[in-house]
């Protein structure tokens, strides 16, 4: 059936909504310039802020500690979670600057600090719980850096 009266499936409205997720906006998110163009400016944001890199590696050491199966599926989600954020930021206009960042390594490095899954070896489980407690203690920082009124 064609003609003016003909509904879309939901392929073609799923396809029509991936379109506009896609869509190039204006972003100017990177305030790290590489000069090696804007995806290296990209890479280099995410290695130049700790507060974008720990909660990476926290979520990464307390998949560690669950097994290859969790980590198999941080590594599935990951990205997904940072497409589904970055859209989320380019609709969300005027939101408070709350850090979310160190709250969610506060989180996260409590949780591998807490980790009670038994490693092999006591001093590897031991090295990782102290990294844990040490990105939690970053997020206290960045988020008392937050509230004292810093930038």
């Amino acid at each position: 059936m064609s003609g003016p009266d003909r509904q879309p499936t939901w392929r073609q409205a799923l396809g029509a909504g991936g379109a506009l997720l896609l869509w190039p906006w204006r972003a100017e998110a990177h305030l790290v310039t590489t000069g090696l163009g804007p995806v290296y400016d990209g890479i280099g944001h995410l290695l130049m802020t700790p507060e974008d890199l720990l909660p990476i590696l926290a979520l990464a050491l307390c998949a560690g500690l669950r097994g290859a199966g969790s980590g198999r599926r941080v590594l599935s989600v990951l990205p997904s979670a940072w497409l589904v954020g970055g859209c989320v930021g380019l609709l969300a206009h005027g939101l408070p600057g709350f850090p979310l960042s160190a709250l969610s390594l506060c989180i996260l490095g409590t949780l591998v600090a807490a980790g009670a899954v038994s490693l092999h070896q006591q001093w590897t489980r031991l090295i990782v719980r102290v990294a844990g407690s040490w990105m939690a203690a970053m997020g206290l920082l960045m988020l008392g850096w937050f509230l004292r009124g810093g930038s």
